[in-house]
């Protein structure tokens, strides 16, 4: 019933019965069914070259692999996992029916906690809950939307492992929903297998995670500005004028985001013309390139489905790029609601080349980024052929297959460029091909708001950190000035800061003054935030650790409710947004240690729960003691953005303590800028102790050659405590009325600036 078994490539596999294991050196393990000989690895999220451990079998019920130690019996199936002597997860058996449909089941009787399952508008436990497994809107949703556009099947348990269910076909998890203690992953076809994932907390696992099916590249710098967009712009001149609105008002900005009527004027029959409708487009080559000397880049929207009523509808039929039926003909969808039309099949090579040559006549013309909507996709019947198998066996697949499409011909034909992909729909793995993708049909409404915390949070966790969602909220709804201004607070925390919706304008310059000015000062911030938020992408992209991370990310489960409303963007400051209208006081959990609030310097002990009163003036935001905050001056656009001059916030332990961050520059734009080695680190440490505060600079060039001569610094030491400078190393220190505030000029060597408590 066991086997040992050595493939031609040199790696070991184990066979037990018709389950083929494989050992890999990050610390997974791989298990997948293998009732048929050659049976072909058909995964899209494993990257590969991964490293595989050799193993071995000991008599008829133990596998030992490295520090991974399987138990199992053959009748019933059942593999009881360890993994440096801890229980990682007990496999019970694999129920296949006729029409080729299964289910994996596992035993969770012991665990309270589950977490994981994708973009799902619900608690962070999933445990209890049946869970679809198909990649769908919902127009208008809130929070208690179970299923949404971009399901993962990976589930995090409370005992420190995580299963990833290794199939793109549409199907079911039950998390002990149906039966208590069992967790049963369902799937229409395909692929048989399952991954374990260890950890000793969630951020391990994740990270473990993302080196299994990859990190997301570096975005382009001006994804982290203000990215403006509607439901729709309707002409080249509405355009025009509502960038010059938002620049003569104050706003930052960094791209107009188009919509549909790009390429017609009309919501029907006109999806797939892929070309600019110039009645009201008449010159967009002038209109991007005037755009882009203000600093804003455009951004264009496209769709997997080409309509009848389209210009392209002839040509794509009679080249085969369309979905099929069992006869071979174009699968005509007679119930989409943009129109009859058809789904081009992105696993075909010809339909890839045709829609990519599409992609770059825009390029050419300076169309900065894009717009994928409705790839889930947003309606596909069972029963469509596509050359990589029937429409319910890769539903899951068909975002990230369009995502994987984009990324392969940039790094073909525009290997210097990073793209811009924003995209609702994908895969485990997709982060990998750098999509952006957003929480799609959300309500304006306060519930749609409280929806996105948890969305946020599950999603980091499976390995996709740039999702984001229509701030302001995007369907239905009244405007309502409060939400309008929560909703921006919360997104300027976010990975994108994306204002989008439909009915009622999204741009802040159609808001009160009141509400403008609270925008604008939060924009203006998020925009002087660009060293540590731009520090964490770099941390993302080479620990795959997300920007937002739960509070309880260094354990395996949450302690109470409240851990999870709010979250920590990057390491040194938490964020707890305000869902709910009119709330006068808000409950926020503080985790261990000390923190500071933003926005006046009170010090709050954390491992316990606060109350604080509202201000919609502010959003609550704290910042861990012991910890840098590095800003730069406002800033219009990413354009502007330097680090000749830098603002260094220091926000004291008050205890003996260490403490370091690095910021990463690199230009902002080359897609090969850590392959190539051309950026720069510019490490912070500081040393505090009761006599004084030592913080140091250095910076680290790994050939960055737009690295300035000369810096200008501003460091800031907060606390009540006022410190003097003891030692003045600093070629020209400017002097300050302003208390622990110390400006000099900084010539990039080694410094180290010695803070005394003034007594």
């Amino acid at each position: 019933m066991a086997s040992f078994e050595i493939k031609n490539e040199g790696y070991q596999s184990l066979i037990v019965g018709n389950w083929r294991f494989h050992f890999y050196e990050i610390g997974v393990v791989e298990v997948e069914n293998i009732d048929f000989e050659n049976t072909p690895d058909t995964s899209v999220s494993i990257i590969a070259g991964l490293r595989k451990l050799p193993a071995n079998i000991y008599g008829d019920s133990l596998i030992l692999a490295g520090d991974w130690k399987i138990c199992f019996k053959c009748r019933p199936v059942e593999f009881t996992f360890y993994y440096k002597d801890l229980p990682a997860a007990y496999f019970i058996g694999c129920e296949k029916e006729t029409d080729g449909s299964f289910s994996l089941r596992f035993d969770i009787e012991k665990e309270k906690f589950v977490t994981g399952g994708g973009m799902r508008a619900i608690p962070l436990n999933v445990m209890g809950r049946r869970l679809e497994l198909r990649n769908q809107p919902r127009y208008g949703y809130g929070f208690g939307e179970e299923n949404l556009n971009y399901s993962i099947p990976f589930f995090i348990t409370g005992s420190g492992y995580a299963i990833f269910f290794d199939n793109t076909s549409k199907g079911w998890a039950d998390i002990g929903h149906t039966r208590k203690g069992l967790l049963e992953l369902e799937g229409r076809g395909g692929r048989i297998a399952f991954w374990v994932i260890p950890g000793e907390n969630i951020g391990e696992i994740t990270r473990r995670f993302t080196t299994l099916t990859g990190r997301q590249p570096l975005p382009p710098l001006w994804a982290f500005g203000h990215l403006q967009s509607r439901m729709a712009y309707r002409s080249q001149a509405q355009v025009d004028s509502i960038t010059e609105a938002t620049l003569k008002a104050g706003f930052p900005l960094d791209a107009m985001i188009i919509d549909l009527f790009w390429f017609g004027n009309s919501l029907f029959n006109t999806m797939g013309n892929l070309d600019w409708y110039k009645p009201n487009w008449p010159h967009p080559g002038k209109m991007i390139k005037s755009l882009r000397e203000k600093g804003v880049n455009t951004v264009l929207i496209t769709e997997p489905y080409i309509v009848q009523g389209s210009h392209n509808w002839t040509e794509a039929d009679s080249l085969g790029i369309l979905g099929k039926t069992i006869a071979g003909k174009t699968h005509v969808l007679q119930h989409f609601y943009f129109g009859h039309g058809a789904v081009i099949d992105v696993t075909q090579s010809q339909a890839r080349e045709w829609m990519w040559k599409k992609y770059d006549t825009l390029l050419k013309q300076g169309v900065a980024g894009w717009w994928i909507d409705l790839a889930e996709p947003e309606h596909h019947p069972d029963g469509i052929y596509y050359a990589g198998g029937k429409s319910e066996l890769i539903h899951n697949a068909f975002g990230h297959l369009w995502d994987k499409m984009l990324y392969d011909n940039y790094k073909k034909y525009y290997p210097g460029l990073r793209l811009f992909n924003l995209n609702r729909s994908g895969f485990a793995g997709s982060q990998r091909y750098g999509v952006l993708p957003w929480t799609g049909d959300v309500s304006r409404s306060w519930s749609g708001l409280k929806a996105q915390i948890p969305i946020l949070l599950n999603m980091g966790m499976c390995g996709v950190a740039y999702v984001h969602s229509d701030a302001g909220g995007f369907a239905q709804g009244v405007l309502d000035e409060e939400l309008y201004i929560r909703w921006l607070q919360f997104a300027c925390f976010s990975p994108i800061l994306r204002p989008h919706g439909s009915g009622i304008p999204s741009e802040p310059i159609f808001f009160s003054r009141p509400t403008q000015d609270i925008v604008r000062r939060f924009m203006k911030l998020r925009y002087q935030l660009l060293p540590y938020n731009y520090s964490l992408a770099y941390e993302n992209t080479t620990t795959g650790l997300p920007l937002a991370r739960p509070l309880f990310a260094t354990a395996t489960a949450p302690r109470n409710d409240a851990e999870q409303w709010s979250y920590l963007w990057g390491a040194s400051l938490l964020v707890s947004p305000v869902v709910n209208k009119g709330e006068r006081w808000h409950t926020v959990w503080l985790p261990e240690g000390s923190w500071y609030y933003f926005f006046n310097d009170r010090k709050y002990k954390g491992d316990r729960v606060h109350h604080l009163k509202n201000e919609l003036e502010e959003l609550p935001v704290f910042v861990k003691a012991g910890s840098f905050i590095t800003m730069v001056p406002p800033l219009q656009n990413t354009t502007q953005y330097s680090t000749d001059t830098l603002i260094i916030h220091y926000y004291p332990a008050g205890k003996t303590h260490e403490t370091s961050f690095t910021i990463y520059v690199d230009d902002g734009a080359d897609a090969g800028a850590l392959e190539n080695k051309s950026y720069e680190f510019i490490h912070l440490h500081a040393s505090e102790s009761e006599a004084n505060l030592v913080i140091k600079f250095e910076s680290e060039n790994i050939g960055f050659k737009a690295r300035p001569l000369k810096r200008q610094i501003r460091l800031v030491v907060h606390g009540k405590m006022k410190y003097s400078l003891k030692d003045n190393v600093v070629s020209q220190l400017l002097s300050s009325p302003e208390k622990n505030v110390f400006d000099f000029e900084w010539d990039n060597h080694p410094l180290s600036l010695l803070l005394q408590p003034s007594k």
